[in-house]
């Protein structure tokens, strides 16, 4: 009983931790909805569940759609020397060298271990960091560069991100902390609300609930030369040294540094439904079709075609997911293949990448196995 106790709560928790993302996701500035190709009939649990994962959510339904099939998602780990299968997962996460799961049950899997039980979990160069279900944080991996400097503490954080050596967390009520980064000036801006944040390497951007975007952190490199903090912005993404913001009308605008290229050839006329950033290039999806396009340092090379729905960007490659059967292509220098398909997200560190594949749903979900401390009947003597 108290087993069983213990799994509904950390379920309820779940659900409500669900829930408060919906709610807080529909308050951001709307952006048009990439049509999805139809998908074959067992793929549309697989459409629902990115519907979600892509911050495209329309009502309930698809939350009960995903939860259904949740505890079923297969994490996939893909480098230049190897592609691997990790472990049932609901999210992923990816850092400079390391790949992080999240089970159902909140237990952090991969490369870098955590006893606490969390509900999200972000990857930095060396370190990760992580929610708990009351919105407190975790800190865990290789901690010898400060990242735990100036951690703060108490529930109420509702999202996170991590950089090279700084972390910084966004609070229920709209606020930012900032963390880690001996030396570094922590310049975190107190007002006004807050609804969303990305870090780069050293520099971190926020956007505010009503699409202004504010800088902070280090600007050692460049990283605020000629930003546009006039435009409306409905999401930003950064690189190294560089950052990327779309625009509400659907273009986008690169600033900061600009040694390696990272700007070149920016698509200034292009309108985008999506962005990501590398360390010196980026990639978006572009209107209507959800074409590939690039930028910066890497070049305009990319896949050919329309149907990508989701993209992101590692150090020196670019990974984009299809909607028509979930395949994932990867492209870049020393790239590696991952034939198969059903995924439903992807993410990218420094040299790797990992998604989450769908599970069969032709087949019957796998029983939980008993513990082992589970009393057993005794047995009936003829």
């Amino acid at each position: 009983v108290a087993q069983s106790s213990a799994r509904v709560a950390s379920r309820i928790d779940w659900v409500r931790l669900l829930r408060r993302e919906i709610a807080r996701l529909r308050a951001l500035p709307q952006r048009p909805r990439l049509a999805l190709p139809r998908l074959p009939r067992r793929s549309r649990h697989t459409a629902n569940a990115l519907a979600v994962l892509s911050a495209k959510i329309d009502d309930d339904r698809q939350s009960r759609a995903f939860a259904s099939v949740v505890r079923g998602f297969e994490a996939w780990s893909c480098s230049a020397n190897s592609t691997e299968r990790l472990r049932q997962a609901v999210a992923v996460a990816c850092g400079g060298t390391q790949v992080v799961t999240l089970g159902a049950d909140g237990a952090v899997g991969g490369s870098r271990a955590c006893a606490q039980r969390l509900v999200k979990v972000a990857c930095g160069e060396q370190h990760c960091c992580g929610l708990t279900a009351a919105g407190g944080i975790a800190i865990f991996g290789d901690l010898e560069l400060g990242q735990r400097y100036d951690m703060p503490r108490g529930p109420g954080f509702v999202d996170i991100a991590c950089g090279l050596d700084i972390s910084v967390a966004l609070r229920s009520d709209g606020t930012i902390r900032m963390w880690g980064g001996v030396g570094l000036a922590n310049d975190a801006p107190r007002e006004p609300r807050f609804a969303a944040v990305a870090v780069g390497s050293l520099h971190a951007v926020a956007l505010t609930e009503t699409g202004r975007v504010v800088l902070f952190a280090d600007a050692s490199r460049g990283q605020r030369r000629d930003a546009d903090l006039a435009s409306r912005y409905v999401h930003v993404a950064c690189g190294e040294n560089h950052t990327v913001g779309l625009r509400a009308d659907g273009t986008v605008c690169t600033w900061g540094c600009d040694d390696a290229d990272q700007r070149a050839d920016e698509p200034s006329h292009t309108r985008f439904l999506a962005i990501a950033c590398g360390a010196s290039h980026a990639v978006g999806l572009a209107e209507p079709d959800g074409s590939l396009v690039s930028w910066g340092a890497l070049g305009p090379e990319r896949p050919s075609g329309p149907g990508f729905v989701a993209v992101a960007c590692g150090a020196h490659h670019s990974v984009a997911l299809h909607g028509r059967d979930g395949a994932i292509v990867v492209w870049g220098p020393r790239h590696a293949r991952l034939d198969a398909s059903g995924f439903v997200a992807l993410v990218s560190g420094g040299l790797h990448c990992a998604a989450l594949r769908a599970p069969d749903l032709s087949q019957p979900p796998p029983r939980e196995p008993a513990p082992d401390h589970a009393p057993r009947r005794p047995r009936r003597l003829p």
